[in-house]
């Protein structure tokens, strides 16, 4: 079997199999390298490399890859919003899991991606809810003065 290099978090790693590249983290753009080849190149402009990326369908032939389901929505706007204009923690908590939804999603991890959206979305209304509930709370902390005098 052939076996190959790969830059992988700016490390280069190797020689290793591409099954083994890919649990070490390999995705489609994953610079690398093989004997007779003269430059590095993304993985997924080797034909042998790019069908790793592909799942096959239960009900599909042997090396026909199957559609790829959509990547779940990732939210990133949604969060960024929340996060400027709500509650700020909250916030930041939706974006590191909106930006997960296409980092695993890239990865072949759909259910990750599709747990990493729903909890983004989570958090964005946690961050919404928790400014409603702080609005009304500073409004009457600040009149709470004029009531005493």
């Amino acid at each position: 079997m052939m076996t190959y290099y790969a830059i992988i978090n700016n490390v280069k790693v190797g020689p290793h199999t591409p099954g083994e590249l890919l649990n070490l983290g390999m995705v489609r753009d994953t610079l690398v390298w093989r004997e007779g080849m003269a430059e590095w190149m993304p993985a997924w402009r080797l034909p042998e490399l790019d069908g790793c990326f592909y799942k096959v369908a239960p009900g599909a032939g042997y090396g026909q890859p199957s559609e790829l389901p959509p990547c779940p929505p990732s939210y990133l706007a949604w969060s960024l919003v929340a996060t400027l204009l709500c509650c700020q923690i909250p916030g930041l908590v939706a974006i590191v899991y909106s930006v997960c939804v296409e980092n695993r999603y890239s990865r072949g991890d759909f259910e990750g991606a599709k747990r990493a959206s729903q909890t983004a979305l989570i958090w964005i209304w946690v961050s919404v809810a928790l400014a409603l509930i702080s609005i009304p709370c500073v409004i009457a902390l600040q009149l709470l003065p004029a009531f005493l005098a």
